[in-house]
């Protein structure tokens, strides 16, 4: 079913540019192939990529916590830590709930890369075809 809504979209994409080409199975079916695997390569790749940012940005967030948390801990009298710690508590939390929100997305962006990579197909030419 997923093939011939790819050569549906395609069919439909080059009648938008004003091309003809044969759509026959026999001519499109290695090519729809070889763009499947190159899609979920790409998809994958820029995943991990996005992965690796958010796991960065959760270490650089618990770190300035900690950091934030040790000078207010440590600095009895300096004022001006006490009226920042909590909002900077608090929006640093928020930043590492959103970066975990965020890999858990990119995860599941690699399990569809994987196991279903004409999906990715067909949003691709569908964002083509408008």
């Amino acid at each position: 079913m997923e093939n011939n809504q790819i050569i549906e979209l395609l069919r439909e994409l080059a009648n938008q540019m004003g091309i003809a080409v044969d759509w026959t199975s026999e001519n499109i079916r290695p090519y729809i192939i070889d763009i499947m695997g190159r899609l979920a390569r790409y998809e994958i790749f820029t995943s991990v990529i996005w992965i690796l940012f958010f796991v960065i940005v959760i270490l650089i967030a618990s770190k300035l916590i900690r950091m934030s948390y040790k000078r207010f801990k440590d600095e009895e009298d300096y004022i001006w830590d006490e009226e920042l710690f909590i909002p900077i508590a608090i929006g640093l939390s928020i930043v590492i709930l959103f970066s975990s929100f965020c890999i858990i997305a990119q995860c599941y962006d690699i399990g569809e890369a994987i196991y279903t990579p004409e999906l990715l197909l067909i949003e691709q030419l569908k964002s083509l075809s408008k």
